[in-house]
């Protein structure tokens, strides 16, 4: 099961919403207006198809027929950030089982047609071919791997150690390339984890021409995982953390607090951006609540993009971050870990 804990066992379940209404449009603008520049890039988000999934692993979020492709995603883009200029990293949704080769030619494809500077992440699990990886790094045909844990060879993946869906030959195909690693994190602690840890430092240390990711500010849904546990990265000058879907403005403050503005880049993981839910900090692993409500309330729950743009917002407000921490944050701290110029000139 996706460790988005999709509410398989809650007789309510989350919708998916293609457009906002006016007045979630309003909500937006007002959380934008001053605080998100002209030109972004969205550092994590997913490109699928409801048939890529096997037969019983499709995410009670979508259904069949579902197509969420690059003109899905630019329309959303456009509808939620109006005029501002935009290009992303996008890379297929994990499943067990699923045709991890198929759904890569798929995403490259999509994100060529989009027209501007977007690249793709290779969905990658453990037992895949690794000098045909390799070769497809240093051709620069993708930025860097995407491995994830429901591809790890055991029954149960939550409590997976990093080792058995990102072993150390992912980070060093990497180092070599000079291409990225995305990780999103597992077991209960997430970057508490001493395994987790001890983990990530070795191979840090190890390959510092991997440029490391770790997703949802090192699967911090729940604040106190990251709580004291984010310092000890500033060791690496390899390592960065996106903000997607994480919907504690705590957790944000924790990170820009222990690690600085210039480690964290906006990532609005879409498509689960829109869907009404949140995660919340109760005791210790991640908390997730999901509504089916589809037309905006204010009493209501928020769209997942929406809420962790709040409280993005809140903890840059509360740590009195300026323009250029901003420009960072939702542009050129992901274009460095990408090895890119920042000061491109972006087109759409």
């Amino acid at each position: 099961m996706s460790s988005y804990a999709a509410p398989t066992k809650s007789p309510v379940l989350a919708a998916f919403v293609p457009q906002l209404g006016e007045e979630e449009k309003a909500v937006v603008h007002e959380i934008c207006e001053g605080f998100v520049p002209s030109r972004l890039f969205d550092l994590h988000a997913h490109i699928l198809k409801a048939d890529h999934f096997p037969e019983g692993t499709l995410p009670t979020y979508w259904k069949t027929g579902d197509v969420f492709d690059a003109k899905a995603f630019r329309h959303t883009m456009d509808d939620f950030f109006g005029s501002r200029e935009w290009s992303g990293l996008f890379f297929g949704f994990p499943a067990r089982g699923n045709d991890s080769a198929a759904i890569n030619e798929w995403v490259d494809g999509e994100v060529r047609t989009l027209g501007n500077d977007s690249q793709a992440l290779f969905l990658c699990p453990p037992d895949v071919d690794v000098a045909a990886v390799t070769e497809k790094l240093q051709t620069k045909q993708f930025a860097g791997l995407k491995p994830y844990h429901l591809y790890a060879p055991l029954e149960e993946t939550v409590q997976a150690p990093l080792e058995s869906f990102a072993p150390e030959w992912m980070w060093e195909a990497c180092h070599v390339s000079e291409s990225l690693l995305m990780l999103h994190i597992m077991r209960d602690g997430g970057i508490s984890d001493q395994g987790n840890q001890d983990f990530l430092g070795r191979m840090l240390a190890k390959y510092p021409k991997c440029h490391l990711i770790l997703a949802h500010i090192a699967r911090s849904f729940n604040y106190r995982c990251a709580r004291g546990n984010l310092r000890w990265l500033n060791e690496f000058e390899n390592v960065w953390l996106d903000t997607s879907a994480i919907t504690e403005t705590e957790t944000f403050r924790i990170a820009l607090q222990e690690m600085g503005s210039a480690r964290l880049a906006y990532g609005s993981d879409y498509p689960i951006s829109h869907l009404r839910g949140k995660a919340v900090t109760v005791g210790g692993p991640p908390r997730w609540y999901y509504s089916e409500q589809e037309a905006y309330s204010p009493s209501g729950m928020p769209l997942v993009g929406i809420e962790s743009l709040r409280c993005l917002r809140e903890a840059c407000e509360d740590l009195g971050l300026g323009e250029d921490d901003l420009r960072g944050i939702f542009e050129t701290n992901a274009l460095r870990a990408l090895r890119r110029n920042p000061e491109r000139t972006q087109t759409k």
